[in-house]
């Protein structure tokens, strides 16, 4: 692609491409949770997965106060998350080895 970096990535924040492949190997591990799960671990995971990826993006073309309030957002959404990610893992629905 001719807009893409020659790293591969489209030359974002350092942090967003990580987060960007992060999001998508946790938005996929979360298709294989049991139907039992969709509607209390998938859908929180996948809006948090999201919701932090949209904190990235704005955060990197913010300055100041903007970005210092969200990147704090983000700080507390990823909280949330790595609390889920642990109920999740002990309920064997996500492997870390996978």
């Amino acid at each position: 692609m001719s807009g893409d970096a020659p790293n591969g990535h489209d030359g974002g924040a350092p942090l967003f491409v990580l987060w960007e492949g992060i999001a998508e190997d946790l938005l996929e591990r979360t298709q294989r949770f049991p139907k039992a799960s969709r509607f209390t671990f998938t859908q929180r995971v996948e809006n948090l997965v999201l919701d932090i990826l949209e904190l990235l993006a704005a955060a990197q073309w913010a300055a100041g106060a903007v970005k210092r309030d969200k990147l704090r957002e983000t700080d507390e959404r990823l909280l949330r998350l790595r609390v889920l990610l642990r109920l999740c893992h002990r309920r064997h629905l996500i492997d870390h080895r996978a």
